[in-house]
């Protein structure tokens, strides 16, 4: 029995791994050098931050981050915000006078449930409108990822999500509805964040797998079902 297990073990092949370094690209390399340069009490994961997004947007491929129909819709909405603002500009006085006070944004779970209703009804409006393929939701999600390296991870990160919200809100159906936002600090002591009420029929729906329940049930996205993970 022995000496069948010696020659089993003789079959076995034997694997090592060899994980060699591979040096820094130049503009990488003298970046940082510089960087600390200019600054040697920098903090090391700003300094490698900042030299990697810039190494990332040199060494870029060009993309386009959005079909012309998508640039055309964009730019339209930016055109009457513009035209919006000059308006309201102009009788800013007679706001002063009459004390109007400027709308603001709620967290999701705060929207009463018309308000909630509201904002439902206008992104699937959105979701089914296909003048623009697929449809101008999905044009607003591919247009947001594609812009990421830019977006994230960077000092336009505010400023650049300012700027979509914007473009988000003046695209709804719905001239009432205000975006909400998602304080997601509110379940972070939960042992199981799927159990949130978050996850329900009456706001977005099941919070693992495929979402079959409430307004996004049956959504998909290139040509996938929409999905949760856990």
């Amino acid at each position: 029995m022995k000496i069948l297990f010696l020659i089993f073990l003789s079959f076995l092949t034997t694997i090592e791994c060899d994980i060699k370094p591979r040096p820094l690209p130049k503009q990488l390399k003298l970046c940082l050098k510089d960087r600390f340069a200019e600054d040697p009490s920098a903090r090391e994961e700003d300094v490698s931050t900042s030299c990697m997004l810039e190494f990332m947007w040199l060494q870029k491929e060009n993309c386009e981050i959005a079909s012309p129909g998508t640039v055309v819709w964009l730019s339209s909405l930016v055109r009457k915000f513009a035209s919006s603002s000059i308006r309201k500009e102009s009788t800013r006085h007679k706001r002063q006078a009459t004390g109007g006070t400027p709308r603001k944004r709620k967290e999701y779970r705060m929207l009463t449930d018309n308000e909630r209703r509201e904002y439902h009804d206008a992104i699937n409006q959105l979701k089914n409108d296909r003048s623009l393929t697929p449809n101008k939701y999905d044009a607003l999600v591919t247009y947001h990822q594609n812009a990421s390296i830019g977006a994230h991870g960077g000092p336009a990160f505010l400023a650049w999500h300012r700027y979509f919200l914007l473009r988000v809100g003046l695209a709804r159906k719905n001239s009432n509805v205000m975006l909400p936002y998602w304080d997601s600090t509110l379940d972070s002591a939960m042992s199981d964040s799927t159990d949130s009420v978050l996850w329900t029929r009456e706001f977005a729906g099941n919070g693992r797998g495929n979402v079959v329940t409430g307004p996004f049930a049956g959504w998909e996205y290139n040509n996938s079902p929409l999905m949760r993970d856990q």
